[in-house]
């Protein structure tokens, strides 16, 4: 194999283990546009939203889903997610915090 061989090979992995990463990180509710510039309070409650609107929507109540969806809006548009400070995240983690302890508290009593 010679080197030009070696490199095709090289970035054909690249390739391919960037869109095995990014098929992951849109399953787990994230933005790969915005993920390596988005802050870290910011990328937990997307996640947690994400969660909460898919895996236990049944705990929640009309208003929490409200802010939930329009949080997520917010970061999924490029515009807006760019201009969100990390405070921005805490009533989505906090409505997380909520369910997980709903939870919890169910799975205690069983």
């Amino acid at each position: 194999m010679n080197k030009q061989e070696q490199q095709y090979q090289i970035r054909k992995q690249e390739q391919q283990d960037t869109q095995q990463a990014d098929t992951w990180i849109k399953q787990q509710g994230l933005n790969t546009d915005t993920f390596g510039n988005t802050n870290l309070q910011l990328l937990q409650a997307q996640q947690t939203a994400n969660t909460l609107l898919t895996a236990n929507k049944h705990l929640l109540n009309q208003k929490q889903i409200q802010t939930l969806k329009k949080f997520q809006q917010k970061i999924n548009n490029k515009r807006t997610s760019g201009k969100l400070k990390p405070c921005a995240a805490y009533q989505v983690l906090n409505i997380g915090t909520k369910i997980n302890r709903q939870l919890f508290r169910a799975y205690k009593q069983l």
